[in-house]
C-alpha cells in the first residue's frame, strides 16, 4: 500500500518549501529595487563634485565643454584649453613645443573622425588628433572657424 505521506518520502515537502521561499525572497528583492527607483527622486539625493581652483582647475571663465570618445572632457576657458580626465586638470599653454601659444578659447567641437576643433578667440583654428594638435591656416582666412560657433546642430554635422 501507497503511503499518503509525501513529505516523508521523495521530499515533495522539501522541493515544495523550497519553491516558494525562492520565489518569496525573488518577490522581496525586486520590491526592494523597484522603490529604490523613486521616480521623483529629492534633490538631496544626488551627488554634486565641486572642482575648482584646489582641485587643478585653472582659474577662468569656461566658454565652450566638449567630451571626446576616448572620455576626455575638454573645456575653453578666457584663459587657454583645459582637459579633464576624472580627477586631474591638465591646461594645455601651447600647441607643441615651441610654436603657437593657446589663448582663450571661443568654441569646442569634436568630429565624427574624433578630431577635437578648438577655434580660439583670435579666430585661430586648431585640431587635436592622437595627441598632436594642428594648426590649420592664419585667423580669418579660414572660412571653417566661423562656423564652429556654438549651435545646436547634431554632434559633428559641422563637418
Amino acid at each position: 500500500m501507497r503511503s499518503l505521506n509525501t513529505f516523508r518520502e521523495g521530499g515533495l515537502g522539501r522541493r515544495w518549501l523550497w519553491r516558494w521561499a525562492t520565489a518569496g525572497f525573488g518577490v522581496v528583492c525586486l520590491t526592494v529595487s523597484v522603490s529604490a527607483t523613486e521616480p521623483n527622486p529629492m534633490v538631496s539625493q544626488y551627488s554634486h563634485h565641486f572642482w575648482g581652483t584646489e582641485k587643478g582647475f585653472p582659474i577662468g571663465t569656461v566658454s565652450a565643454v566638449a567630451q571626446t570618445a576616448d572620455g576626455y572632457v575638454w573645456i575653453g576657458t578666457d584663459k587657454g584649453l583645459v582637459r579633464f580626465d576624472g580627477f586631474n586638470f591638465r591646461r594645455f599653454e601651447q600647441a607643441s613645443d615651441g610654436s603657437l601659444t593657446i589663448g582663450p578659447v571661443r568654441a569646442l567641437l569634436e568630429d565624427t573622425q574624433g578630431n577635437l576643433w578648438i577655434l580660439l578667440q583670435d579666430t585661430k583654428l586648431l585640431r587635436y588628433h592622437d595627441g598632436t594638435f594642428d594648426f590649420i591656416r592664419g585667423e580669418a582666412e579660414n572660412p571653417a572657424a566661423f562656423s564652429l560657433s556654438p549651435s545646436p546642430h547634431k554632434r559633428g554635422e559641422n563637418f
